[in-house]
């Protein structure tokens, strides 16, 4: 039996991809592309010729497009750029697009590689999670049970004295009444974590812990986790970076399957 050449396999790889994978010169003429590019846009390999590369978009993206692609020529660096994949009926799909240059030996460029992620479910989770935010703003205390058992809580700004009283107050009378055994901490729209807040959260996690219950504190990013450090504060506590994995978290101590 003959085995595929290594060529053949690359093609044959590169055909399975769900993200779209081409290649232009940089004089902007097309020079491979695999099936899912085809499919996707709509365009048969004739009109695919024809086409520019900023001919993908809409016409209020072009000039993005155009400054990704100078970045790749000039800098022979890697450019990625979200705008909207434009098919041949005219549909819109949010796509990323990442850009690399193709060097020749002698360090000349020879061509640009392009790879196009759909982008449609990230910015769902986005919406819902803006979403999510809105409403817990304008709720006079932003304490919600998402789940049985589970209550996600949200710090936006910078706590007073008064504002963390009755935080923990409320976040306890919730726990108590919805008989929640965890509660998520988000302080994602956190402003900064000062002395004050960094205590607050402390004794609110200690509160939470003598009714029985856990906390999970989302959002805790580099720059707060320093701060945190530097203030010599530290606490034994679940911690996630985002309230996505948070959430993943919970519902694990609650005993929900993601199998």
């Amino acid at each position: 039996m003959t085995q595929p050449s290594e060529p053949e396999l690359l093609a044959d790889a590169v055909n399975t991809l769900d993200d779209l994978f081409y290649v232009f010169t940089p004089d902007g003429e097309w020079v491979e592309w695999n099936d899912r590019f085809t499919s996707v846009t709509g365009y048969d390999t004739d009109e695919i010729t024809d086409l520019d590369p900023t001919d993908l978009v809409p016409d209020e993206e072009r000039d993005d497009v155009r400054t990704a692609i100078k970045i790749v020529t000039d800098d022979r660096t890697a450019a990625t750029l979200g705008t909207f994949l434009e098919t041949k009926t005219g549909d819109r799909i949010p796509y990323e697009f990442k850009f690399t240059p193709l060097e020749s030996e002698d360090g000349s460029l020879k061509a640009i590689t392009g790879v196009g992620r759909d982008f449609t479910e990230t910015n769902r989770q986005l919406e819902v999670q803006h979403s999510l935010a809105e409403e817990l703003q304008n709720v006079s205390v932003p304490i919600v049970e998402i789940w049985d058992g589970i209550l996600l809580s949200t710090i936006i700004g910078k706590l007073d004295s008064v504002q963390a009283q009755d935080f923990t107050e409320e976040l306890l009378e919730r726990i108590s009444t919805t008989q929640a055994t965890v509660a998520i901490i988000d302080i994602t729209g956190a402003e900064a974590v000062d002395t004050q807040t960094a205590q607050h959260l402390i004794d609110t996690i200690h509160a939470v812990k003598l009714m029985g219950g856990q906390t999970i504190i989302t959002g805790l990013n580099p720059e707060i986790s320093q701060t945190l450090v530097q203030l010599g504060i530290g606490f034994d506590v679940e911690t996630q970076s985002s309230l996505q994995d948070g959430l993943k978290t919970a519902l694990k101590i609650e005993g929900v399957s993601f199998d």
